[in-house]
């Protein structure tokens, strides 16, 4: 018999972009949706008894085929769609939705102008990566594995755009770089995952200007 429930056991189956244009005390899971329906965001997984599994489908729907599953104790699930009552989660190299009522939104949810405990934007053609470390964004590419770092000098917003999102100037003696970070669909051309933030960066070296473009992710490192 076909499994169809949004969870199982283990036991079983087992832009350059735009810079002018950033609980009720026992609230319902709808009245939860409508308060902050802001993505990305990170959840952890509720609802779901040890011995269990939350299904993670190909599509939003519960008798599409399974590709994965999480844990009970999972948290720090970057969740970047919704349709539905389903929500859209990165599962390996590939995209799925599981139930909504099984997540619940973490506390701190990202803000315009704030910058994440944990960003990190990448690209392909070339291959090129720029995280976030505290005060810090440091760039790699393959020519550069040890990476570039550059000091933050400020995270603002754009003005008038309610969306989450960052401007980020950095600087490193000659160098300085500006990131642009807002919600966008966004698909990294090498894998079937799905991230909710597009990058545009420009690295300014003096002479020369260096344009990037590419996807982030605020999920904690282990799910990058």
């Amino acid at each position: 018999m076909t499994n169809t429930s949004p969870h199982r056991s283990i036991l079983g189956a087992s832009a350059w972009l735009m810079l002018g244009a950033v609980f009720p005390a026992t609230p319902s899971f709808a009245e939860a949706l409508q308060e902050d329906q802001s993505l990305p965001a990170l959840y952890a997984v509720t609802g779901v008894e040890q011995g269990d599994e939350l299904n993670i489908r190909l599509e939003p729907q519960s008798n599409a085929d399974i590709i994965g599953s999480l844990p009970p104790q999972s948290a720090g699930i970057e969740v970047v769609g919704r349709k539905g009552s389903w929500l859209q989660i990165n599962s390996v190299e590939a995209s799925g939705w599981v139930a909504a009522r099984f997540l619940e939104r973490e506390a701190g949810a990202p803000q315009s102008g704030v910058l994440p405990e944990r960003l990190a934007c990448f690209g392909t053609e070339p291959f090129w990566s720029v995280v976030a470390a505290g005060s810090t964004l440091n760039y790699n590419t393959p020519d550069n594995p040890d990476g570039t770092s550059f000091s933050v000098r400020h995270v603002t917003r754009a003005m008038n755009s309610p969306s989450p999102h960052w401007i980020i100037l950095g600087e490193r003696q000659a160098q300085s770089m500006t990131a642009v970070v807002m919600p966008e669909t966004c698909s990294d051309g090498m894998s079937d995952r799905a991230f909710g933030l597009a990058a545009t960066i420009v690295i300014d070296s003096g002479d020369t200007a260096t344009g990037l473009s590419g996807c982030c992710s605020i999920a904690p490192a282990a799910q990058n």
